[in-house]
């Protein structure tokens, strides 16, 4: 049975709140309360858009939820790889990030949610170029995962990276889930000059 954070039991706790109570319990400042709610809704809003699976299809596109590893490009912290792995059948989610961020507080927070079924969380400090690309090579041909059961990841990736990630995705046909941030046009002004006649703000028109 939940247990409410003042320790007292509790006829209800959902697991959004028995999470976010579990990080302030111990301690864990990264991610902060912003970071949490816009991972809680990522993974909320991902999970919605392939909920078509289990032998249902979406047009022509075979959609599953049942992904097997999750891959989350630009990380940090690891709480949205961790909240997939929380939350759906993905038995292995590695955060890829140069950075050290948090020094897995998440893990540290919210292993209890995910390690008794045997699933594991990785973090490797480096870049998604070379990183993307070895865990999925060690995904689809050393482990033996189908690409349709494998999803890249990038929440508020900086727009190179978004693409970048995207295109490496793509190259391997896995599923992939993004939300670019610090958009820019890179064609000298094409876009933003097409964004104004249209009325529309630079970061939309390029998403």
């Amino acid at each position: 049975q939940p247990v409410s954070p003042t320790g007292s039991t509790a006829t209800k706790v959902s697991l959004e709140k028995q999470l976010f109570h579990q990080l302030h319990n111990s301690h864990v400042k990264s991610p902060s309360i912003k970071e949490f709610n816009e991972c809680w809704a990522f993974c909320k809003v991902v999970k919605s858009f392939f909920k078509g699976g289990k032998g249902k299809s979406k047009g022509n596109r075979d959609i599953s939820t049942e992904f097997d590893v999750v891959i989350d490009v630009a990380g940090g912290h690891g709480a949205l790889a961790a909240l997939f792995l929380i939350t759906t059948h993905a038995r292995r989610a590695v955060v890829i990030d140069p950075a050290d961020v948090g020094q897995r507080g998440v893990e540290r927070a919210w292993g209890e949610f995910y390690k008794e079924d045997g699933k594991k969380l990785v973090f490797r400090h480096e870049c998604l170029r070379t990183g993307l690309r070895d865990e999925l090579d060690h995904a689809i041909a050393t482990m033996g995962v189908s690409p349709q059961r494998v999803l890249v990841i990038a929440c508020h990736a900086c727009q190179h990276l978004t693409d970048e990630t995207l295109e490496i995705a793509c190259s391997y046909g896995v599923h992939a889930a993004v939300m670019p941030c610090c958009q820019k046009d890179l064609t000298g002004g094409s876009w933003k000059a097409t964004g104004k006649s249209l009325g529309i703000g630079i970061e939309t028109l390029l998403d």
